[in-house]
């Protein structure tokens, strides 16, 4: 997964957040690889927006130390913000 999708899911995100009168999420700095802490941040970042227009939670999942993130992990996410 390359930064660029994270940025524009992140970018995604808090227009979400600004369309439901929600405050830009402060995303940490991205590293050269996606990790945990990342899918997690994503997840907390749009989990109130989505609360807040009624749509339905994420999955719910939990990411253990170690966990890979897979691809269909991000794909929720985009699916969520079409």
């Amino acid at each position: 997964m390359r930064a660029a999708h994270i940025t524009q899911l992140r970018t995604a995100i808090n227009k979400l957040r600004a369309a439901t009168g929600l405050v830009e999420y402060a995303f940490p700095a991205l590293t050269a690889v996606m990790k945990v802490e990342d899918m997690t941040t994503l997840r907390d970042a749009i989990g109130p927006a989505l609360t807040t227009i009624g749509a339905p939670p994420l999955s719910s999942h939990f990411f253990a130390e170690g966990h890979m993130v897979e691809r269909w992990h991000l794909q929720e996410i985009r699916e969520r913000l079409e």
